[in-house]
């Protein structure tokens, strides 16, 4: 075969692989999807973009989207349509943690750290929407200590193009998807609010010794007892290491903060410390920095960084009570910042320092043990949530051709 024949048959191939492995009945979804550059479909908003300052930003209606989404509320708006907002510099892109994608309904502003893409239809939007958060921008992001997507890279991505009905028939096959994941995700928050609200009930509030709801067995138990938490429990500092001593690979890795919040970079140590410097599955600890508050550690055995203690508790204390009443601390801590009394700043001495109450351990294991069922609750709704998405996720591999497929 000449190579003329060759790359006939290879454009041949890629057109037939531009028909998805799944697809919807109906002679009218026939034909093969064509590519399109998504430049040649959008239409580049980014010059109304606007920058605003932290400090501009002030409660409002609007919502003002930035490299990461929502970041504030802002009075005043600078669209008012249906848009599609693309994250240029977010970081998301950093550890290529994607969507990068999401539609703007109504009025908002949109900082210069993100593209704004307008769009012939709804239809078309919801479309590019869902591919764009299907695949791996990689060969489109230029950079490497600031990785961003410019607009002339975003302006060349490939999308497969089918007609404009096969368009909305997927559009409104995920987005049917998506509607139940929202639907469970707010049965989450309502079970979360009710955790919240019970907290405040079974817990005696600031300045008080006894709760306002308590457990009939308890009811005539006395007063909760008053102490720092420094009585209550041991902290341990976690060490500080210099950047040499931190390696790509070791005997044990060096737990920090961030992968707390789902950072999937680790660092090992070969270093042999004492032994209150290691945590273990079960262990209580604490995030002295965001996102603050305590973890039960269900790792293998790690070297805690200096910005998270270990939380021994003391005789007659629960540890599981001691994680529900550093959690509650933390979030009263966070309501007065938030109400303007400072920036939220936490270390190890001041929380040692906070005055909290404990009732008898016989008491604490029953409100563990009430607590406990409702976050068993909220892991099931979670857990399908994530079947939710893993769903999503493989429907949409059968629906959008491959990306490697396109760029042939």
């Amino acid at each position: 075969m000449s190579s003329k024949n060759k790359t006939a048959a290879t454009k041949d191939d890629v057109k037939l692989a531009l028909a998805p492995k799944l697809r919807f009945s109906g002679s009218k979804f026939s034909r093969n999807w064509e590519v399109k550059q998504l430049g040649q479909i959008a239409v580049n908003l980014d010059n109304r973009r606007i920058s605003i300052k932290s400090s501009d930003r002030i409660p409002g209606d609007i919502p003002y989207y930035g490299a990461s989404g929502i970041v504030d509320y802002v009075k005043g708006f600078i669209f008012d349509e249906d848009l599609l907002c693309v994250s240029e510099d977010s970081p998301n892109l950093v550890t290529r943690n994607y969507p990068i994608a999401f539609a703007i309904k109504g009025k908002a502003w949109v900082s210069n750290h993100a593209h704004v893409l307008g769009f012939e239809n709804e239809c078309t939007l919801r479309f590019v929407e869902l591919y764009l958060n299907s695949i791996k921008l990689d060969d489109f992001i230029s950079g490497v200590a600031q990785p961003k997507l410019k607009k002339a890279m975003l302006d060349r991505i490939p999308i497969p193009y089918p007609s404009l009905s096969e368009q909305k028939s997927i559009a409104d096959c995920l987005g049917s998807i998506d509607a139940i994941i929202v639907a469970q995700l707010h049965k989450i928050s309502a079970l979360r609010n009710f955790k919240k609200g019970l907290v405040s009930e079974i817990f005696p509030r600031e300045s008080k010794d006894k709760p306002s709801l308590r457990f009939s067995a308890f009811q005539s138990a006395g007063e909760w007892r008053k102490m720092k938490l420094g009585e209550a429990a041991k902290f341990y500092s976690g060490r500080a290491y210099k950047q040499e001593e931190l390696l790509e690979s070791g005997k044990y890795p060096v737990l920090r903060v961030g992968n707390f919040s789902g950072s999937d970079i680790w660092y090992y140590s070969n270093l042999e410390l004492d032994d209150d410097k290691y945590c273990e599955s079960g262990d209580l600890l604490y995030a002295l920095s965001m996102p603050f508050g305590p973890r039960i550690w269900r790792g293998k055995k790690s070297i805690y960084h200096y910005q998270i203690c270990k939380v021994i508790e003391e005789f007659g204390i629960d540890k599981q009570f001691i994680f529900n009443t550093l959690e509650k601390e933390t979030e009263n801590m966070r309501a007065k910042t938030t109400s303007g009394l400072g920036v939220m700043r936490i270390n190890k001495g001041g929380v040692e320092k906070w005055i909290s109450t404990f009732p008898t351990i016989a008491e604490q294991k029953k409100i563990v043990g009430c607590l406990a069922s409702l976050e068993d609750s909220i892991a099931a709704e979670i857990k399908k949530v994530d079947a939710l998405k893993i769903h999503k996720e493989g429907l949409m591999r059968q629906i959008f051709p491959s990306l490697d497929v396109i760029k042939l």
